[in-house]
């Protein structure tokens, strides 16, 4: 089981190549299509997460183990909650970016009839389920280590709060990026 939060986004970023990976396999031009959403999506989602997680432990506020983010709720909600939309990306529950990349990328292995690859990548999301919401138990749930307030540069405030933005939008409205995603891979195809 997994405790360092460095080593299971990185992990993580695995199992990310593994659904990219679907989308290439089904060789058709939703899979195309989905793989480019996907990595839109993707990319706000992950860049969030990591440049949070890495903030926390240089400002020696939290350390790298899940059980260094107890109580983070309470010192600092904000932060709490800007995770948990990166979390939920990741784990691709909707309305978020991971969700609508996911689903593209399922449907095209059920449509080029690789049924079994969707379902374990469903089982493979509901597994991270598990990993992510056990990071949230711990900082909605648990009483803080020590009350420490995090504070970031209003630079990093805006950074972190345009990437959980992004994360959120691409999954309330996807369209546009669907459509310049289908649109890009007609020239392959």
């Amino acid at each position: 089981m997994q405790t360092n939060m460095k080593r299971l986004l990185a992990y993580s970023s695995i199992a990310h190549a593994g659904y990219i990976l679907i989308g290439l396999i089904s060789a058709s031009q939703i899979g195309y299509a989905g793989i480019l959403v996907y990595i839109v999506g993707y990319v706000f989602m992950t860049l969030g997460a990591f440049t949070l997680l890495i903030l926390l432990c240089s400002a020696n506020v939290k350390g790298d183990h899940i059980n260094d983010f107890k109580g983070l709720a309470r010192t600092n909600p904000m932060v709490a909650l800007t995770f948990i939309i990166f979390a939920l990306s990741l784990i691709g529950i909707p309305p978020s970016a991971g969700f609508v990349g996911k689903l593209y990328l399922f449907n095209a292995a059920i449509q080029g009839g690789f049924y079994w690859l969707a379902i374990i990548g469903i089982l493979n999301s509901a597994v991270s389920l598990y990993y992510y919401f056990r990071v949230v138990q711990v900082m909605y749930m648990d009483e803080p280590n020590e009350p420490t307030i995090v504070s970031f540069s209003p630079a990093i405030k805006v950074a972190l709060g345009l990437t959980a933005f992004l994360t959120l939008f691409l999954g309330l409205y996807p369209e546009p990026i669907i459509k310049a995603a289908i649109d890009s891979v007609k020239i392959f195809l």
